[in-house]
This record gives structure tokens, sequence and C-alpha cells, in this order.
């Protein structure tokens, strides 16, 4: 019998799946349609396998890796822009932000994420102000999120982003 370990992060998954829902839909309108799934665990649907190219479904097969969320966001009829979201429990590294970057360059996504409880730290930030282009990827963007499960919200670092970043806006 093979015991799984179940991850630290593996509780808010399901709340911030949702909260991102919501606030997605917010952001595509009534019109539009928001898909996302809990993929940790390596399972992909049907639906998601149709919106990912063979290069990205390949890769993430032959190298076993794995976002904790994937999914799209349809504005209209005719394209899907993807998201990945990585999801820490404490406070983010550059480990961890690499990471979410690579499965956003790896599955092509428009918008990357990675979330947490904690507010970043005052060293990362710096560095981040200074090597800007870690999150600027020239296909999409790469966001970094605090959720407050408390209001099921996101937060962002006012030093760190002087806007909130597009994805979190609603559409006007």
């Amino acid at each position: 019998m093979k015991i799984v370990k179940q991850k630290k992060e593996e509780p808010l998954y399901e709340p911030i799946k949702n909260a991102l829902q919501t606030q997605f839909e917010k952001f595509v309108g009534s019109k539009g349609k928001v898909h996302l799934e809990i993929t940790a665990n390596g399972h992909f649907s049907e639906e998601l396998k149709e919106a990912l190219d063979d290069k990205a479904l390949s890769i993430l097969r032959v190298e076993k890796i794995s976002p904790d969320i994937v999914g799209f966001l349809q504005k209209d009829s005719y394209g899907k822009d993807l998201v990945t979201v990585e999801i820490k429990p404490d406070r983010i590294t550059i480990s961890h932000i690499w990471r979410a970057r690579l499965y956003a360059e790896v599955l092509n996504a428009k918008y990357g994420i990675i979330i947490s409880p904690k507010k970043i730290q005052e060293e990362i930030r710096r560095f981040l102000k200074e090597r800007f282009y870690i999150t600027c990827r020239s296909n999409g963007s790469l966001v970094i999120a605090q959720f407050d499960r408390e209001r099921n919200e996101f937060k962002f670092d006012e030093k760190l982003y002087s806007t909130v970043p597009e994805l979190f806006k609603p559409i006007t």
C-alpha cells in the first residue's frame, strides 16, 4: 500500500481556486468563461488538455511536473488565455518564483501567479524591483499575490506593484 504524503499547501488549493474563479469571472465579464482545475496531482481534464499545445503536454508528461492550479480565461469565442498558479503556505522565496515562472513558460501561459498567505519579505521585494525582468515575461506576466483567507481576497504589495495587476481588475 502506497502512502501519499499531503503537501503543506494542499488545504489552500480549494479556497484559492474558488477565490480565483470569482475574481476571474469579474475580469472576463458575463460573456466570458473561466475554467480552473487543481492539477497538483498531475491530472488534467480533457477540456484543459485541449487548451494546451502539444509541446506543453509532452513536457508535462516527460518531466512529471505540474503547477498546483491550471486553467484558462476566455473573454470571447476566439482565444483562451492560460493561467498557471503555484501556491506556497509559507513565505515566497526566489526559488518559488522561478518555479512559478517555469510553469508559466512551459505552458506558454499568459498569466503566471504565485500565491501565499504570507506577506512578501523586504529582501525579496527589493530583489524583484531591481530585477523586474523576472516577473515580466515576453508572452505575459508573473504576479505575486498574498491570499487573505478570512476575507477571501488577494492583496498586492504596494511597493512592488504601483497598481493592481490587470488580471485582478474587473472588466469595465
